[in-house]
């Protein structure tokens, strides 16, 4: 695995632990997925309002 894209999924698993912590939330896969996919989300936004495409 690419250096960087291991570095960043340490991190993400990081943040996304306190946040389970902080939140009373299970730590599990299904957590992980759903954290993952909202983060997706987010940068895909992003992606779209950079190209012209997204919401105001």
């Amino acid at each position: 695995m690419d250096e960087r894209l291991s570095d960043l999924t340490a991190l993400a698993r990081k943040i996304s632990d306190i946040y389970a912590e902080r939140f009373d939330v299970e730590g599990d896969a299904t957590w992980y997925l759903g954290k993952m996919t909202e983060e997706l989300g987010e940068v895909t936004s992003a992606c779209l309002k950079l190209a012209g495409q997204g919401r105001g």
